[in-house]
């Protein structure tokens, strides 16, 4: 490919598709008076470094909105049937992306990043920061992630055996469970290579969790998570209107 661009070439990948077993139409639903798609968007389209977003989708409405918006970096792709099935996994969804936008710009990417629409409660900043550190260091993927401490149990055979039995015979305490914790992937953000992406697969071997506060961790799956998500992003516009009237930011309509 011969377009030739100065800095790194990074695509943001966007996946959103129609149906949902969990809340239906939730892409397209609002959550705090915002469609939830939006809030993916709206990071992407606030990150300082210079990117390539393109909307995946099969929904009408998202395609309209992209094409809709006066953003020279925003694309959308209108995704093909075949990968839009539930059963149908995200590596050929992203590899199908990250090719096409490809041969529409002429440039190979050198990072890929793919952030699901299901985690509104994900920070523009912590993006940005991630994404930055990401950049500048010898790592192939990092996948945003929780940290879970409690004791859990796990099928051993045919036998349920606790994690504490992994250090100790004896149950402990959650705050006593150290080297026990594991990390629970979420839809915030993937960060990955060119070169692992493929049809099947897009994690490379050097992998590291990024760690997300609770609040920034939530993952919309039904109904509790989405009363939740919208809790946090209720109590974050309450006081960021409070910093406003006290002078300490300047408003600004989202």
């Amino acid at each position: 490919m011969g377009g030739i661009r100065e800095m790194i070439n990074i695509l943001v990948v966007i996946p959103a598709r129609s149906g949902s077993n969990g809340i239906k139409d939730k892409n397209v639903k609002e959550l705090n008076g915002k469609k939830l798609y939006k809030y993916a968007l709206q990071n992407a389209m606030q990150l300082k470094q210079k990117v390539d977003i393109v909307l995946t989708t099969n929904i009408l409405e998202i395609l309209a909105y992209g094409n809709a918006v006066m953003n020279p970096g925003l694309s959308t792709l209108h995704r093909k049937p075949e990968l839009c099935k539930p059963d149908v996994p995200l590596a050929p969804v992203l590899y199908d992306a990250v090719t096409i936008m490809e041969e529409r710009k002429g440039y190979t990417y050198d990072i890929v990043v793919m952030m699901q629409t299901t985690s509104p409660t994900l920070k523009a900043e912590t993006l940005e920061h991630a994404l930055d550190v990401f950049i500048n260091r010898d790592t192939d993927t990092y996948v945003s992630t929780r940290v879970i401490m409690g004791i859990h149990w796990y099928y051993d055979i045919m036998d349920k055996i606790p994690n504490y039995r992994l250090s100790s015979t004896e149950r402990l305490n959650r705050q006593n469970l150290v080297g026990e914790e594991y990390y629970y992937e979420t839809g915030g953000f993937f960060f990955t290579r060119r070169k692992w992406i493929k049809e099947d697969s897009f994690i490379g071997k050097k992998v590291y969790c990024w760690q997300l506060s609770k609040e920034e961790s939530i993952d919309i799956d039904d109904e509790f998570d989405w009363m939740v998500a919208e809790a946090v992003l209720r109590k974050r516009e309450e006081e960021y209107l409070d910093r406003c009237e006290l002078g300490l930011e300047k408003y600004e309509q989202t």
